[in-house]
């Protein structure tokens, strides 16, 4: 059979003619034109699977000796004609293109111009000689009984395709006709003409692990198992002699030549008709050893392609592994197709190349890759979507990872199509559009929101804090003490009926799974989680909590608990305690935070307590780690928070109290920031206070960098000094409450009180008002956080007796 149609009413003419009226005689006239007679169809193909020429877009080049060429398209509605001026004795070649939703159709012809009528026939391939970029998404739901979604958009028609219990597959015969293998009870084949309309009764009920087309023959092949079938054009099956070895999914066909490749053995098969057991292969152990591209690298085989007698071996590799890193890699592996002379079998030839990826195994730091270039590599190379003259073009599917919040996450989703030139190898990248692929991974957006209930009592996960209804409690029975760790898992303190810590592990939606509990020795006022910069203690994390001596000696001490990272099983018996010798019976520690770099503890010092001269002083003193096998800790640098301040303690005016506490310190990026609150009249926990009126107000801090330059002066990023009626309460901030990219989230809860009449005693009337918010900083633009009211109530109430208290 002829690899041409000749198709007598899509014959293109070439008329060369002397016209020496307009035209020198070296000159010629190049009409290119059709008869006229071509009938317009209701589809883009024609019964023969070519395109209605007279309404396809066309492409036509003439292309000169000295490889000038004259490029001209026509649009669909144009008319099909067009003049050119050739010189007489050139010999030019003349390509023909015609277009349609899903592919094109290509002829050409070579012809010297001579003196006189030159006629030319330019016949298309019946075959398709490019596909269009099909782009497609893939997702697997959270429906049981058929969990795999299947969209795709061809030339901007979008097709969802059956739903299927297993994953679809999916491909395009020489025709631009698309077929789609769907299990949902019974397998199916369907099939969707060239423009995207279902062939409506053009289903097989069969099913097939991958679907391939020779674009040489024009025969469609399915695979089931290890049993090759062809897909006659009515859509019945034609089985093939079983390859041996057996072939596998994915293959390639091309003239008759199937290929496919096993990653475990680096090696790809060839086989055709004929061929004597064990066929043909080759091994690629060399470059799979070079580039590392085998299953220990995370590397799976996606998809296999041949093109112009090269196959190419598409590769994705996917990583989260520890030290190994978070990470995903695509390669391409070329290897050109020969003819062995003597039995005239196909053979490989030459060396195969890895495009599409560094050689070596990736540089790793901080769990990521270090300096990868992804504009001239891929991302993940995971099937082919279309081709042409010069390109072949892949989906490249795969992820953006960083060193962020302490440790390595997905931070963008990369959906690209990769176009390789066949003739230079050379690969670009453009925007997939709609497409998503194979996989959409989850962007690390940050742990969710955590939010409470009276002092602890329940916890919430939530996205904003304007929930309302609040979702249900995943944690009950707990403190309002809690801390976070590098890897985002959430720590709180219990005191009630046994001391404990509870752990909630992070999980890749950023929600935590149910705690699992360790008891500690005290009831924490403040805690903090970290690894230790001692070199003895690698690999463990360790849990420092505070509890303020209660009295004489008035000793201060850094309890500790410790296990290996992966694995919360605290050492038994816990490792000594830290002695912060520095500290006397006017100091308290309000809160801890800690990373490699040292413990940092919020010291509050009061002197004068409950007297005329009662002053406060707050600093942040950083600590050294210590070995856990015991030893003493030293100060190696402090930032004084707020220098001494008077209280105005005045028993016979309560109103003008003053009061502030530094409630939480936060690591972000190895800058350490902590949020204060400041009050304005007394407000203890208990009654009789005798204050009349109250504010509260608050800041956010920024004490700098964690390492050897700490010490800087605190510097105050955004405030509300909360004084007037107007503004109490309006940012009171108490608990770092979410680890988030470039943000801090903050829970805050503030007031204003007033008594307004107390006549009555058992029935005073007063004026209160709480104000419940998460505030949400993106950092470098302090001035504007986003604030959300919320349904939680947080630790402590406004309530008077006798006096305002704050409980």
């Amino acid at each position: 059979m002829k690899k041409t149609l000749i198709f007598i009413l899509m014959i293109l003419v070439l008329i060369v003619s002397s016209c020496n009226l307009f035209l020198k005689e070296e000159y010629g006239e190049l009409v290119l034109s059709f008869d006229g007679t071509m009938p317009d169809g209701a589809r883009a193909l024609d019964a023969n699977g070519l395109p209605v020429l007279s309404s396809s877009p066309m492409k036509i080049n003439i292309i000169r000796e000295d490889g000038y060429t004259v490029t001209r398209e026509l649009g669909a509605e144009e008319p099909k004609s067009l003049i050119e001026l050739v010189p007489v004795g050139e010999k030019i070649e003349i390509i023909v293109t015609a277009i349609n939703p899903s592919g094109q159709w290509s002829g050409r012809a070579s012809h010297t111009v001579v003196s006189g009528q030159n006629h030319v026939r330019v016949l298309l391939n019946k075959n398709i000689s490019g596909l269009k970029n099909l782009l497609f998404t893939h997702k697997k739901t959270d429906d049981l009984s058929t969990p795999y979604n299947l969209t795709l958009y061809m030339s901007g028609k979008e097709i969802n395709a059956p739903q299927s219990q297993l994953q679809h597959n999916f491909g395009r015969d020489s025709k631009g006709r698309l077929y789609i293998s769907v299990k949902n009870g019974d397998p199916y084949i369907y099939r969707y003409m060239s423009e995207g309309v279902y062939d409506t009764n053009k289903q097989l009920a069969s099913d097939a692990d991958f679907l391939a087309n020779d674009y040489t023959t024009g025969k469609m092949y399915g695979l089931s198992g290890s049993a090759i079938s062809k897909i006659e054009e009515n859509l019945s099956l034609t089985s093939l002699p079983a390859p041996l070895p057996s072939v596998s999914a994915p293959f390639a066909v091309d003239n008759g030549i199937f290929t496919w490749a096993s990653i475990g053995l680096s090696v790809i098969h060839l086989w055709k008709a004929g061929i004597a057991p064990p066929g043909v292969h080759g091994s690629f152990s060399a470059q799979a050893h070079e580039y590392h591209l085998g299953t220990n690298d995370g590397f799976a085989i996606k998809d296999i392609f041949i093109r112009n007698g090269y196959v190419y071996l598409l590769l994705a590799a996917v990583r989260n592994d520890g030290s190994r890193g978070l990470y995903s890699l695509g390669a391409v592996l070329k290897w050109k197709i020969g003819t062995d002379p003597a039995s005239g079998n196909p053979q490989f030839e030459g060396t195969p190349v890895v495009l599409g990826k560094s050689a070596g195994s990736p540089a790793i730091e901080n769990g990521v890759l270090k300096n990868y270039d992804y504009s001239a590599n891929f991302y993940g190379a995971v099937k082919v979507i279309g081709f042409d003259e010069e390109n072949i073009y892949i989906a490249d599917d795969g992820f953006d990872a960083a060193y962020v919040d302490y440790a390595p996450h997905i931070v963008k989703n990369r959906n690209r199509i990769a176009a390789l030139n066949i003739a230079t190898n050379a690969l670009s990248f453009s925007d997939a559009g709609p497409a998503k692929w194979y996989n959409e991974w989850k962007e690390w957006a940050g742990t969710k929101t955590i939010v409470w209930d009276y002092s602890g009592s329940s916890y919430y996960q939530v996205e904003t804090g304007a929930e309302n209804p609040l979702p249900t409690a995943f944690a009950t029975g707990l403190t309002d003490v809690f801390c976070y760790d590098a890897a985002g898992n959430f720590y709180v303190a219990k005191e009630m009926p046994d001391k404990e810590v509870h752990r909630f592990e992070l999980k890749d939606d950023g929600s935590y799974n149910s705690g699992v509990n360790k008891p500690i020795s005290v009831m924490p006022d403040a805690m903090a989680v970290s690894v230790s910069s001692i070199a003895a203690d690698a690999g463990k994390t360790i849990l420092f909590y505070y509890k303020a001596p209660s009295g004489s000696p008035y000793t201060h001490k850094i309890e500790r608990l410790a296990w290996p990272t992966d694995s919360f099983t605290p050492s038994v018996p816990p490792p000594p305690a830290i002695t912060l010798a520095d500290l006397g019976q006017n100091d308290t520690v309000t809160a801890l935070a800690a990373n490699k770099d040292g413990i940092f503890a919020a010291v509050k010092t009061v002197t004068n307590k409950g007297y005329a001269n009662e002053k406060y002083k707050i600093t942040v003193k950083k600590y050294a780690h210590t070995p856990l096998s015991g030893g003493s800790t030293t100060v190696s640098g402090t930032v004084t928070v707020v220098g001494e301040t008077l209280a105005n303690y005045d028993l016979s005016d309560r109103n003008k109290y003053i009061n502030e506490n530094l409630n939480a310190l936060y690591i972000k990026d190895d800058i350490l920031y902590g949020i204060i609150t400041k009050q304005k009249g007394y407000v203890p926990e208990s009654n009789n206070s005798g204050s009349k009126e109250v504010f509260i107000g608050g800041k956010l801090i920024k004490m700098g960098e964690t390492g050897a330059s700490f010490g800087s002066p605190a510097v105050t990023l955004y405030e509300n000094e909360g004084f007037t009626p107007e503004t109490s309460g309006r940012f009171a901030p108490y608990r770092f409450i979410a680890i988030k990219p470039k943000k801090l989230v903050i829970a805050s809860k503030g007031y204003y009180g007033k008594l307004i009449n107390d006549d009555d005693q058992y029935n005073p009337i007063t004026e209160k008002k709480t104000y419940k918010k998460v505030f949400v900083f993106d950092i470098g633009n302090w001035a504007n956080p986003a604030e959300t009211v919320t349904q939680a109530g947080f630790s402590k109430d406004l309530d008077y007796c006798h006096g305002f208290m704050w409980k």
